[in-house]
């Protein structure tokens, strides 16, 4: 039995999607639109929490 190739990009590709899908924006927002849009998401989140059924 062969053993299964790891790329390792897909790893990384990976984590890179994770992080993307919790950070929808930079880490650190660099300009004024960065940060409106990070308070923006936050403040969105905290008034309409997602509903677990």
């Amino acid at each position: 039995m062969s053993k299964p190739k790891t790329d390792p990009q897909s790893s990384s590709s990976l984590f890179h999607r994770v992080r993307d899908s919790i950070f929808r924006g930079p880490i650190s927002p660099q300009s004024d639109r960065e940060r409106k849009l990070m308070v923006l998401d936050s403040l969105i989140l905290h008034l309409h929490p997602s509903s677990v059924p």
